[in-house]
């Protein structure tokens, strides 16, 4: 497989990492009042989506108890989100 050399493991891979990471350091540790559902929420999520990590860290924040379904490419449960709701996101 061939990675581009930005994005391949080495010093400036994780300094840089880190840097950006930096930025979001308490995000999903403090809390924040909210009326939680009665049930679960069902979070559907591509591995690695960015969009799945904020929405993870505002419902720490808001401590709303959900359920995370990992749905990786090729995988039963994409096919199973897919057929669930007609697309990938």
């Amino acid at each position: 497989c061939d990675v581009p050399d930005s994005l391949k493991g080495g010093i400036l891979t994780t300094l840089t990492a880190g840097v950006s990471l930096s930025f979001r350091i308490k995000r999903g540790s403090r809390t924040k009042f909210s009326e939680p559902p009665e049930k679960p929420l069902i979070l559907w999520s591509g591995e690695g989506s960015p969009f799945t990590k904020l929405v993870k860290e505002e419902l720490c924040e808001l401590e709303i108890r959900h359920l995370q379904i990992s749905c990786p490419r090729g995988s039963v449960q994409r096919q199973r989100m897919f057929g669930k709701t007609g697309r990938f996101q």
